[in-house]
């Protein structure tokens, strides 16, 4: 795997060296500085984890050479960076920094931070692409529990052995996924990930789900289920991209919409977790893929504000004047004056996350190709390690993508 990402890597220089003007003087050519994460671009303003930021050159130096680092609408100083100057010696090329949260608690609404290249030392250097794009959103509030899940608790650990309170509250959690390598690299209609492998630190925040008995204990993931969100949103925002294309009415909901991926909110939940007394837990149910055919997956709860404004536009039968046009010479093919919102959704046109990142069946594998891992997961007291594993798809996978997460239990309790 660390084999396949390294092709990425030299094809990546390959094609800024392409970019020369004179491909026998290597010199010439543009030192393009790219800049790439791992780490989870979706986190609270109270998240500990650093954002860790890769930076790498198109060729290495031949003399030293500073580049500084900036963050954007960064407002409140929400957000800073450890070695905004960073001094690259003559014969390196790869270096990292770290972007970390101030920790303030002040924000009221999510704030979108552009990480961006702000200068360098030498002539021949340009950014590669925009920059990373980092959403925090106000500190994740731990819900307070009643006297009567406090007693189904203390029911649990006397009854069962099964000390729940140490799998609520926020947990830190290693997330590793695993993308099919026909979803990775640099650019692309169907790439999703530059990296085959991303791996990261993030948390979640957990309660006893309302769904929860005296003799059934059920958790609720009230925020950043499996903590990798970030990884989600930058799927829906892919698949948007990819279904957004001209020729096609869906360009006409995306302006009635006022879609932009830069300013939109996306959360996700999970209820129903159910804790096992051999300290299996279930975490799949009953699910309507994009065809209204129910399967089983994992039943993440989305909250879109883009889909939330569609669907209440269908609510209130508002209509769209869908015009679409030539995917060649921008020419307009036909016009379909005051479509229902409605009927648009029914045909697909739609933001719905359910839509795009619900596909296949996990349970079986579907797309033949050895890589599918049964869906499980299970709480170890006695190490404090709670696991999941599980294959997922979306509408336009090349195949399954392989997610493993550990969360850290809270220590033993009085």
């Amino acid at each position: 795997m660390k084999t396949r990402y390294f092709i990425y890597l030299l094809a990546w220089v390959v094609l800024t060296l392409s970019a020369c003007s004179d491909k026998k003087d290597f010199v010439k050519c543009s030192n393009y500085i790219r800049i790439t994460t791992q780490s989870a671009t979706t986190f609270t303003e109270d998240s500990e984890n650093p954002v860790i930021v890769d930076v790498m050159l198109a060729y290495t130096l031949t003399r030293d050479e500073t580049i500084t680092f900036e963050l954007l609408d960064n407002q409140g100083d929400i957000l800073y960076i450890d070695t905004p100057q960073l001094n690259f010696k003559a014969g390196e090329k790869v270096k990292q920094f770290h972007v970390y949260s101030n920790r303030k608690s002040s924000l009221s609404a999510q704030q979108v931070v552009a990480l961006k290249v702000k200068n360098f030392t030498a002539e021949d250097m340009l950014p590669w692409e925009d920059g990373i794009l980092l959403t925090v959103k106000p500190d994740a509030d731990i819900p307070e529990l009643n006297e009567e899940q406090l007693q189904m608790i203390e029911g649990y650990k006397k009854n069962m052995n099964l000390d729940i309170r140490r799998m609520m509250g926020k947990l830190a959690c290693h997330v590793r996924v695993v993308f099919p390598i026909d979803e990775v690299g640099a650019d692309g209609e169907t790439v999703f990930s530059d990296k085959e492998i991303q791996e990261f630190d993030s948390e979640s925040i957990l309660t006893l789900s309302e769904k929860a008995t005296a003799n059934q204990p059920i958790l609720k993931i009230v925020d950043n289920p499996m903590g990798w969100s970030s990884i989600l949103w930058s799927v829906l925002q892919k698949e948007i991209a990819i279904n957004n294309q001209v020729g096609t009415s869906f360009p006409s909901v995306v302006e009635a919409v006022h879609y932009e991926p830069t300013s939109e909110e996306f959360q996700i939940a999970l209820d129903s977790l159910i804790v096992h007394e051999n300290q299996k837990v279930e975490f799949t149910g009953a699910v309507p893929d994009a065809y209204g055919n129910m399967i089983t997956a994992i039943p993440f709860i989305y909250s879109f504000s883009a889909w939330n404004r569609q669907w209440d536009m269908a609510q209130k039968g508002s209509t769209v004047d869908v015009v679409v046009k030539d995917p060649s010479t921008g020419e307009i093919l036909y016009t379909e004056p005051e479509t229902p919102m409605q009927s648009l959704i029914e045909q697909g046109i739609t933001l719905s996350p359910d839509y795009y990142l619900v596909s296949s069946d996990i349970t079986s594998d579907s797309w033949k190709s050895g890589t599918w891992k049964a869906p499980k997961s299970k709480v170890d007291f006695e190490k404090g390690t709670w696991n999941f594993e599980f294959s997922w798809d979306h509408q336009n996978s090349s195949g399954w993508t392989l997610v493993e997460v550990t969360y850290q239990l809270h220590p033993l309790s009085e």
